[in-house]
């Protein structure tokens, strides 16, 4: 694209924004490459605070709409159709939709092996009061067999305003 386009929409996205240019405010960003290998019969809740806890406490500055979001490596070792691994994200114990339930973070390609790897991101908004709060991610695999395996690695977690 040539300069005087990018200067065009530039100047569009201001004017479409009220006169005002708009950024996000980042409150906290955490990342880890520690692999995580929830099953069928066992979830797993990964470590996001850097002194070792799983809930990561971050500070809302004023009531009103935060945004997180959440990427990873992730894979499902399975055989069986409609394997997946999903994700719930968790602020202050409550699971944030869509989130919880049947989505699928990555799903199995009818593998044995943990091999097809993708980066997925899942973001997620809550209406918060200002203050303290907390956010904790779990992930679990959905499947008919017992030993179906999940891989979730090289992950981040961005919240903003």
């Amino acid at each position: 694209m040539r300069k005087p386009a990018l200067a065009f929409l530039a100047a569009a996205a201001v004017v479409l924004a009220g006169g005002q240019t708009v950024f996000a405010d980042n409150i906290k960003y955490v990342s880890g490459t520690d692999p995580y290998y929830p099953t069928a019969s066992r979830a797993v809740t990964l470590q996001l605070d850097p002194g070792g806890g799983t809930e990561l406490r971050f500070v809302n500055p004023a009531d009103g709409w935060v945004s997180i979001t959440f990427s990873a490596e992730c894979s499902v070792m399975s055989t069986v159709a409609r394997s997946y691994l999903g994700i719930d994200i968790l602020i202050d114990g409550v699971v944030v939709p869509p989130t919880g339930g049947d989505d699928a973070f990555c799903s199995s390609v009818n593998t044995t092996n943990v091999d097809s790897w993708t980066t997925a991101s899942r973001t997620v908004a809550a209406n918060l009061s200002a203050g303290a709060h907390r956010v904790k991610i779990t992930a679990g695999v959905a499947s008919t067999r017992s030993t179906t395996a999940g891989w979730i690695d090289d992950w981040s977690l961005l919240i903003a305003r």
